[in-house]
C-alpha cells in the first residue's frame, strides 16, 4: 500500500494506492481529495477490480510476453514476487518474476511503482512505474511485452456511460487527440485500435481511460521525466470477456518494444500516470509545465463541442468559477449568470416582442376586410389565398412574422447545452450545493431517494435509470407552461379563425395547444438533467415572463400615448415621399418567408 487518504493541506499524498503481486497490478486507488458521494466521508474509488470470469482484472498489470517472436506467456495470472523499498523520499513497490525455457531462467522482469509526495498546492497526482527486464541467458533474445491500463473507473452519469479511452499524438510538433472512444464501441467491435507506430509517422504521447471528471493519462517517458515514445508500438482498448453487452471489462492495452537484449543486458521502462481530476486549473497551471506540454486538457476540451461553440462552453465555466468567487455559491452563481445572459439577450428580445405586438394589433384592424374576404370567396380557395395576401401585403404585414418572437429562444439554446456541457466537466462544481436540499448542482436534485432504480417504459433510454423524486424537473415544467399561458394571455388581440388563410390565428391555436404537451415533454427530458441546469432554466423562464410582461406594458403605454397627443395639421396621412421607408431586418426576413411561401405554391 502507498500513500494516504488523509486528505487536507498536510498530507504529504494525494492518492491511497493498493498494489498486488497478481500480475504486478494496481488493486485500487483512492484520491484523497474527492468524496464518493454527498454527505459521506469515503474516499473516490477511481480505480477498483472488475470480475472476469473466475478471476479479477486489474490495472496496470503486465499482461504477456513475447520472446524471440515466439509464443505469448501470460504474466497477468503470476504471483509475481513483491517487497517494499525503503525511502525517505517516497514510499516504492516492486514485484520481480522469471521467465523460463526449457526449465532455466532466461529473463528476470521487475516491475516497480513509485509514489511520491505531493502536497496539496503542488496540484500533482502521480504514480510512476518502472519495468526492467534483464537477460539471464547467454544468447541474444528479442523482447516484446504488453501491458494493460486502468480498469474499475466509476460511470459518473447515470442516463449514459460516460467512461472513455484516448489517446494524445504528436502531429506536426504538436500535441493532439483523436476522438474520445466510448466504452461501449469498444465493447461493440471486441478490439479498438488508437495507434500502430508500424503504419503511422505519428508519436503517441499519452494513453488515457477517462469518464467526465477524471481520467487514468499513461505516458512513457525517460529516466529524468521526458517524453519518449519511442518504445510504444500500438495501443488499442480491448473487450477481453467479448460480451458487447458488458463494459466494465473493456481495458487500454500498450504493446512495448520490441526490444533486442544481449547476454547479460538490460533495459528499463518509464511511464508516468496521472491519477486525478480532469481539472482545467491543474492542466493549465503553470507549475506542471509537463501537463501543459503534454496538452492534458484536451481530455475537457473533447467534450466542451458537443452541440454547442466551444468558446461558449468556456466562457460558461469561466463566468461561473467567477461569480463563485464573488458569492461563495454556485447556485447564486448560476442565478447571477441568468441576469448576464438575459441582459446581453433584452434587444434582441426586446425588439422581436414590440414587432410582434405591432403585428397582433394590426392583424385585429384587418379583421373585418378578412372577414369579407374569407365571404366573397368561400368558395375558391385559391382566390381566397390570394386576396388575403393581398389584404397583409397592403398593411405591411406578414403573419409569418409571428415565427421571429422564438429567435430569443432559439438563441438561448446553445448557451443551455454550453451551461449542461459545463456542469459535466467542470470538476470545481461537482457536490457543490445550492440550498435546503439541492447539495450537488451537478447531479439530480434528488428530493425523496429510492431504495430502488425504476424505468420508463418507451422512454427509458432517453430519461435514464430514475433512483429518487426530482422536484426540480417539475417545478421547471409548470414554470414554463405558465410563462406560455402568461404571454398567450397578454396577447392584445385574439385572432380568429379564418380558415387554412390565416397562418396567424392557426399558429396561435398550434402553440396554444402544444403549450401542455411541451411541458410534460421537458419535464421527462429534463428529470435526471443536473440540478443546476433546471434552476438556470427555470429562473430564465420566470425572468423571461416578468421581461416579456414589461415590454409589452410599455408598448401599450406608448400607444397610449400616441392616442393621447393631438395630430397636427400639417401631419400626413402616408409616409413621407422625400424618405422613403426602410424595411427593418425582421421586415426583410418576413418578407423572404412569404416569398418562399409563395414560390413553393406556385411549383405545387
Amino acid at each position: 500500500m502507498l500513500g494516504s487518504v488523509e486528505g487536507g493541506k498536510k498530507c504529504p499524498y494525494r492518492a491511497k494506492v493498493t498494489v498486488s503481486n497478481i500480475g504486478a497490478s494496481i488493486e485500487s486507488v483512492l484520491l484523497a481529495d474527492y468524496k464518493a458521494v454527498v454527505d459521506a466521508e469515503d474516499r473516490y474509488e477511481l480505480l477498483r477490480p472488475v470480475e472476469l470470469g473466475n478471476a479479477h482484472l486489474r490495472s496496470l498489470p503486465i499482461e504477456k510476453i513475447v520472446v524471440d517472436d515466439g509464443e505469448e506467456l501470460r504474466l497477468d495470472r503470476l504471483m509475481w514476487r513483491g517487497y517494499r523499498e525503503e525511502s525517505a523520499d517516497f514510499e516504492s513497490v516492486a514485484f520481480e518474476c522469471d521467465v523460463h525455457r526449457a526449465e532455466q531462467p532466461i529473463l528476470e522482469l521487475k516491475q516497480r511503482y513509485v509514489l511520491k509526495p505531493s502536497p496539496a498546492d503542488s496540484r500533482r497526482y502521480d504514480l510512476y512505474s518502472e519495468l526492467s527486464v534483464r537477460n539471464l541467458d547467454d544468447q541474444r533474445h528479442v523482447v516484446r511485452i504488453t501491458q494493460l491500463g486502468a480498469v474499475g473507473i466509476p460511470q459518473e452519469d447515470r442516463r449514459m456511460d460516460d467512461r472513455a479511452v484516448n489517446v494524445g499524438i504528436v502531429l506536426e510538433e504538436q500535441v493532439q487527440q483523436r476522438n474520445a472512444t466510448k466504452l461501449t464501441e469498444v465493447a461493440e467491435t471486441g478490439e479498438f485500435k488508437l495507434f500502430d507506430a508500424s503504419k503511422e509517422q505519428d508519436q503517441l504521447w499519452w494513453l488515457a481511460a477517462e469518464n467526465k471528471y477524471f481520467a487514468v493519462i499513461t505516458t512513457p517517458v525517460t529516466a529524468d521525466g521526458t517524453e519518449n515514445p519511442g518504445f510504444v508500438l500500438s495501443a488499442s482498448a480491448a473487450d477481453l470477456d467479448g460480451d458487447s453487452e458488458t463494459v466494465q471489462d473493456v481495458v487500454p492495452r500498450l504493446v512495448l518494444g520490441p526490444f533486442a537484449l544481449a547476454a547479460g543486458e538490460a533495459t528499463t521502462l518509464h511511464l508516468e500516470h496521472y491519477i486525478g481530476p480532469k481539472d482545467k486549473r491543474i492542466f493549465l497551471d503553470e507549475r506542471n509545465p509537463d501537463y501543459l506540454r503534454r496538452n492534458f486538457y484536451l481530455l475537457n476540451q473533447d467534450q466542451l463541442t458537443w452541440c454547442t461553440f466551444a468558446w461558449l462552453t468556456e466562457l460558461m465555466v469561466t463566468l461561473l468559477n467567477f461569480f463563485h468567487a464573488v458569492v461563495r455559491n454556485y447556485g447564486v452563481a448560476i442565478f447571477l449568470l441568468v441576469l448576464v445572459v438575459r441582459t446581453v439577450l433584452h434587444p434582441i428580445t426586446k425588439k422581436t416582442q414590440v414587432n410582434m405586438v405591432k403585428m397582433q394589433q394590426s392583424m385585429g384592424k384587418l379583421q373585418p376586410k378578412l372577414a369579407e374576404v374569407k365571404e366573397r370567396y368561400a368558395n375558391d380557395k385559391q382566390r381566397l389565398q390570394q386576396e388575403t395576401m393581398r389584404v397583409y401585403k397592403e398593411a405591411g404585414v406578414n403573419p409569418a412574422g409571428q415565427m421571429l418572437s422564438c429567435l430569443p429562444m432559439m438563441l438561448q439554446m446553445p448557451i443551455w447545452i454550453a451551461l449542461y456541457t459545463s456542469l459535466s466537466n467542470n470538476i470545481a462544481m461537482r457536490h457543490e450545493g445550492f440550498l435546503w436540499w439541492i447539495n450537488d448542482l451537478t447531479a439530480p436534485d434528488a428530493l425523496i431517494p429510492f431504495s430502488g432504480s425504476y424505468s420508463v417504459p418507451l422512454i427509458g433510454a432517453m430519461m435514464g435509470e430514475i433512483t429518487s423524486f426530482n422536484l426540480l424537473p417539475l417545478l421547471l415544467a409548470i414554470t414554463m407552461y405558465a410563462q406560455q399561458k402568461l404571454m398567450s394571455n397578454m396577447s392584445p388581440t385574439k385572432t380568429p379563425s379564418l380558415g387554412s388563410s390565416d397562418q396567424a390565428g392557426q399558429m396561435q391555436k398550434q402553440m396554444q395547444a402544444m403549450a401542455p404537451i411541451m411541458s410534460i415533454f421537458f419535464a421527462f427530458i429534463f428529470y435526471n438533467m443536473p440540478s443546476g441546469l433546471n434552476l438556470y432554466i427555470m429562473t430564465s423562464s420566470v425572468l423571461g415572463a416578468l421581461e416579456q410582461w414589461h415590454i409589452r406594458k410599455h408598448v401599450q403605454q406608448e400607444k397610449n400615448k400616441g392616442a393621447e397627443a393631438p395630430v397636427p395639421p400639417s401631419a400626413k396621412s402616408g409616409p413621407d415621399p422625400k424618405k422613403p421607408h426602410r424595411p427593418s431586418f425582421l421586415e426583410r426576413l418576413a418578407k423572404k418567408a412569404d416569398e418562399a411561401q409563395k414560390l413553393r405554391k406556385n411549383r405545387k
